[in-house]
Formats: C-alpha cells, structure tokens, sequence
C-alpha cells in the first residue's frame, strides 16, 4: 500500500485522494502546486528486493505494505530533487555509448542503474555512477572527512592556532580532509556492487564505480563546518567480493518472503536503524509507530491495525 495521508502544515492530515481533489484541500490554501503534490503521492508498491533496498529492514517493507501511513509533502522536497536530477540528467541516455536509466535484470533481481559511461582509460570497460543528494552530513561521512591531526593549522607566525570559545576552548584546530578515515556508506557499497553484477552478466564489464553526489546544503556554515566546502563531488565506491553481496541480498529478499508469508518480520539491525537514529523520526520511518505496535504484540501487527485495502 502507497502511503494513505498527507501531513498538512498545521501537522493536522488529510487523504490523498481528498488532497488531489478539486477544491479538497482542508486548508485556506494550498501548501504546494497539484504536480508537486501528485508527485509526492506516485509511489510504486513493492515487488521484490531491489539493490537500492539495502539499509533497508524487511519490517519498514512489511509495514508499508500492510499498514495507512501518513508522508510529509515538505519532508519529501530533497526526493523531489533528486528525482528531477535523474530525470534531467537522464536524457543523455544512450547518447555516443552512455546507457542511462536502463533496466537490466538477472535471475535475482532487477535493477535501473543510473549511468554507465565508457570507460576513457579502460578501453572496452565501463564506468558505474550512482547520482545522490545527500546533506553535507552523509557526505563528509562518505568521503572520510576527519580532522588532520599531522597538520595543525597555524597562524602567520607560524604557532599553531587555537579555539578561542566553545567545548573546544584552548585545544588546537586541525584542517578537516577527505581520507582521514574508512568512508561510511555499505548501504551504497552493496547498491552499486550488486547493480556492477548484473550488467557485468550483460556485457558491460565494469572499471570503477562512483557517486556523484550533490551536496543538497553546500556553501552553508554547517556543511563547510563538516569539511564539505564544494556543492558537488565524485566519490569512488569500493569493489566488493560478488558472494557477499549476493548473499546479502539473498538474505534479504528471503526475510521479507518470511515477513509478508508470516505476517512476524524481523526487527531492524542497527545498520538498518542508522544505529537507532532512525527510528526517532516519522520523517525517516513513517511505519515507526507501527512498528512499537508490533514490539508490545510479541512481534505481530494487531490486527485492528491493517489497512482494509491490503
């Protein structure tokens, strides 16, 4: 089931198909145009496990199937630019050997990878990209931006410098730099190795894969706080050994057949929880409350709580 409500400004909700209507609107006046609106509510229903699925847990799946749940047309502004990102970079597709946008599928699973470029130094191979919007956050921690602690920044005299205010007082300031640290993004790692898999078996062997990701808050004091200081950046992925990920997704997409074959889905793992963040939020998890619902039951969904169109 696609989600049931919007979540009006005044946190108050209405039904979609009310919202869409003429003149349905419960508000003075609407808070966003009908094309963003529709667009908010075209939400595909789910099939089977994708690759851009890892991170997420076979019980938000369940849920989301099973259960009326409310979505915030304002939380969904960064999907609506990454979308029209796709859509707008999208129609160089099979432009001089580009394939964009394209399914391809193996006996696991289907996936639409973003872009595949010929490789300009790798004759005959391929390169992998996976285009993001992410905030300055997600992309300091992909990039493994840390402080450099070889390289204290210093002053004209050649002291180093130091906090003047804040927890920070008196210790010594050091340059944030990518590649400090490991980057932190396995959910994107197993997306694109498990997309490499299936068009490698099609022909297309790959080089390198990256995401180019869009800083969604770049030149803010946050993000450059965070060491991102450009709106834009390539990041490369690392190569994963084929039977991990494929593994992983097997895994995967046998935990949600038990979920919905069961109606008993696992709980979520820390990896799938943002260690625990991400259930604080009906922004990140809309099925959150279903989900306590659930953990007061032993693990089932009361009935009262499924939706009677599912």
């Amino acid at each position: 089931m696609p989600a049931r409500w919007f979540i009006c400004p005044d946190e108050e909700k209405i039904e979609i198909g009310r919202c869409l209507s003429v003149r349905g609107c419960r508000m003075n006046h609407r808070c966003a145009t009908m094309p963003y609106l529709r667009m908010c509510a075209n939400q595909r229903p789910w099939k089977a496990v994708t690759p851009s699925q890892a991170g997420t847990g076979p019980r938000v799946t369940f849920l989301k199937q099973k259960c009326d749940y409310a979505i915030s047309p304002d939380g969904m502004a960064w999907i609506s630019v990454g979308v029209g990102t796709h859509d707008k970079l999208s129609i160089h597709r099979l432009v001089r050997g580009f394939v964009s946008e394209e399914g391809f599928s193996d006996d696991l699973i289907k996936g639409i990878p973003d872009l595949l470029e010929p490789d300009e130094e790798e004759l005959g191979f391929y390169l992998l990209y996976d285009y993001k919007t992410w905030g300055s956050f997600k992309c300091a921690k992909a990039l493994g931006i840390d402080e450099d602690k070889d390289n204290p920044i210093t002053d004209k005299d050649g002291g180093p410098v130091t906090y003047r205010s804040g927890k920070r007082k008196g210790q010594i300031k050091y340059p944030l730099k990518p590649g400090m640290k490991p980057p932190e993004m396995y959910d994107t790692e197993l997306q694109l190795n498990r997309y490499r898999i299936v068009v490698e078996k099609h022909g297309f062997p790959i080089s390198r894969m990256n995401v180019y990701a869009i800083a969604r808050d770049g030149n803010t004091y946050i993000a450059t706080s965070r060491g991102i200081e450009k709106n834009t950046y390539l990041i490369p992925v690392k190569r994963l050994p084929d039977k991990g990920v494929l593994d992983f997704y097997s895994q995967l997409q046998a935990d949600c057949d038990h979920a919905f074959e069961t109606g008993m889905p696992r709980i979520c793992t820390k990896f799938e929880t943002w260690e625990g963040r991400r259930c604080q939020s009906d922004d990140y998890c809309p099925v959150r409350f279903y989900c306590k619902e659930m953990e007061k039951n032993k693990g089932i969904l009361p009935k009262k709580h499924f939706s009677k169109a599912a």
